[in-house]
């Protein structure tokens, strides 16, 4: 019956395009029309013209379906298309499931530069943003920060002479935080031995054999390695890749500045490197669009190791504060600050945190003081109404995010769980994760195991893209449960957000400790 009422559809616009033609030719033109001129250009034109064209509809249709049935028929995989589709699926599957180890953390926030102890006043909760009278508003008065008192300080004794006193007191202040953060993630790659992509980067004498022709009496003579041997160490080699974020309002000159000095500071990566054989050192600057599209280049990253089997590590650092009169002045000027007649601003803050990241297929750490954890690939959505919009937050995409990541990626259970986020003091924010957290995750504890890093560190900019997964790591590293497990949320943006999740590794039970880590983890 649909079609008898498309066919008509189309009659009648058949119809009434021939019939304004023709009757508006009739009139522009001195013609005696006739009965037969009637019915054949009125009624039996417009039939002929829609039949046409559905003709030409069904019959295009109808080859389509026979070229389609011809090409399955004899395509060579037409047989085992059953194990085609499970290996595929079974290919989805690793690749959905896809980790990354994470080697070392390191964060400075206002609240310390350690990361034990900025994770053990932050989920006390004995911290809080407070006045500071060096910072006005529009009115006159002081607003609230965040703001490091070890950096003003550092700040306080560095030398009125140095380079960086002519840079933007935001830009100092940046590098002050970044300095510890780096520094001992450095002194953790140092850790790393020059064996630490794998036995068969730097072979050991005894197991390369010589040629048949090698006589024998030339013995203490270095033996050459066939091209097998040479192309196994040198596929072998790891690569590393130093990922430096900077806020994209800084201006060029800054960032140059900034870049600079942190690859003078870095001279650690050179020996690591020149002891390692390391193939690549490579420096990424680019600063991302949004904090959160950095984990949609950490994603890409994820599943590019788990293709390719040489072994790589990233050095992710991520930096910025906001602390600043002029930085201040800008955010009251966009109604972004929180005042005294603005209850919905964000609280300027700063922090510096970075990350130490290996391929699926570095050898596995041992467990130390701080045991090794698996980072999953991150989980992004996007809102399509502003949380900071009028009316009632939906919480649709955030608990759409918790419920993939717990149910498919995640098997600790629901008290051995902790929750880290960058929501800060806004009620949009705090009502959607603690409603997303209870539809997804019912049997957790809000006040115990959900922890807001901004309400107590305020905004952090581009950084906040990694605090969150520092402070996760650092949960996951003192929690007593074998199965416990971590999620760090990025929601302080109208629209993004994103759930990374962070796991312990199975207990090896009587495998070496150079075992390779399964990439999939198990799930429930």
């Amino acid at each position: 019956m649909t079609k008898v009422w498309k066919v008509a559809g189309v009659w009648l616009v058949m119809a009434a395009v021939v019939w304004l033609f023709t009757i508006w030719r009739w009139q522009t033109t001195d013609v005696m029309v006739s009965d037969r001129d009637i019915v054949l250009q009125l009624l039996v034109l417009p039939l002929l013209l829609t039949g046409a064209l559905v003709g030409a509809l069904w019959g295009l249709h109808h080859l389509r379906a026979s070229v389609a049935l011809e090409s399955d028929a004899t395509s060579p995989g037409a047989g085992p298309s059953l194990d085609s589709s499970a290996a595929s699926s079974g290919a989805d599957e690793a690749l959905r499931c896809a980790q990354a180890w994470l080697l070392t953390s390191a964060v400075a926030l206002p609240v310390g530069s350690r990361t034990d102890a900025a994770w053990a006043t932050l989920s006390s909760q004995a911290a809080r943003p407070s006045l500071d009278p060096s910072l006005l508003d529009h009115d006159g008065l002081p607003v609230f920060t965040c703001r490091a008192a070890w950096v003003d300080e550092a700040l306080a004794d560095a030398d009125a002479a140095a380079e960086e006193h002519a840079r933007p007191e935001r830009v100092r202040r940046a590098w002050l935080l970044l300095q510890p953060v780096l520094g001992q993630l450095l002194d953790a790659l140092t850790l790393l031995g020059p064996d630490a992509a794998g036995p068969e980067s730097h072979p050991h004498p005894d197991h390369v054999q010589a040629p048949v022709s090698m006589k024998a009496h030339l013995a203490g003579v270095a033996m050459p390695l066939s091209a097998s041997q040479q192309q196994s160490r040198e596929a072998g080699r790891p690569h590393l890749t130093v990922r430096l974020v900077l806020p994209r309002d800084w201006a060029e000159e800054d960032r140059n500045w900034f870049t600079q000095a942190a690859r003078q500071a870095s001279g650690a990566l050179l020996d690591w490197a020149e002891r390692t054989g390391c193939r690549a050192l490579h420096w990424q600057t680019t600063p991302p669009e949004t904090p959160e599209a950095l984990w949609v280049e950490i994603d890409q990253m994820v599943l590019r190791w788990q293709r390719d089997p040489t072994p790589a590590l990233t050095l992710l650092l991520a930096v910025d504060s906001a602390v600043d009169a002029d930085e201040v002045e800008r955010r009251q000027a966009r109604g972004e600050l929180f005042t005294a007649h603005h209850q919905n601003g964000q609280v300027p803050g700063e922090a510096a945190a970075g990350l130490l990241l290996a391929c699926p297929h570095w050898p596995r750490p041992d467990d130390g003081d701080a045991p090794p954890a698996l980072l999953g690939r991150p989980a992004h959505a996007r809102r399509g109404k502003s949380a900071d919009a009028i009316g009632r937050v939906g919480i649709d995409a955030l608990r759409a995010l918790l419920d993939g990541v717990v149910g498919h990626r995640l098997a600790a259970p629901v008290e051995a769980l902790t929750v880290v986020s960058d929501a800060d003091h806004r009620g949009s924010r705090a009502a959607e994760l603690y409603e997303s957290v209870q539809e997804s995750l019912p049997g957790l504890d809000p006040a115990t195991q959900v922890v807001r890093v901004g309400e107590a560190c305020g905004e952090l900019g581009v950084a906040r893209a990694v605090v969150p997964v520092v402070l996760a790591h650092a949960a996951l590293n003192l929690a007593e449960d074998d199965a416990a497990a971590a999620l760090a949320v990025l929601m302080q943006d109208g629209h993004e957000r994103v759930v990374v999740p962070l796991s312990r590794p199975d207990r090896p039970h009587d495998e070496p400790a150079a075992d390779l880590p399964n990439p999939a983890p198990h799930t429930a």
